[in-house]
């Protein structure tokens, strides 16, 4: 299977804390994936932590239903 690292920087105006809590919550990709997605969680785990694997489907190209796993590696409240 192949691995992949994505990282991004991007400023957001909020305080720290409410930015963090905001995406310490993976129930919250849906709220930040483009609809056209149909982002579809799959996870019962949201216990936000080093090792978690969060599991969920969205539509990539035309449509086709993918399934997609991000793995938590570095969790460092509250950054």
């Amino acid at each position: 299977m192949a691995s992949h690292r994505i990282q991004a920087t991007l400023l957001v105006d909020r305080p720290l804390d409410e930015v963090f809590a905001f995406f310490s919550r993976p129930e919250n990709l849906g709220r930040i994936t483009p609809r056209s997605m149909g982002f579809e969680f799959r996870s019962t785990d949201t216990d936000m932590r080093d090792g978690l694997e969060i599991e969920y489907r969205v539509r990539l190209l035309l449509g086709i239903p993918t399934g997609w796993r991000s793995l938590i590696t570095e969790y460092d409240p509250p950054h």
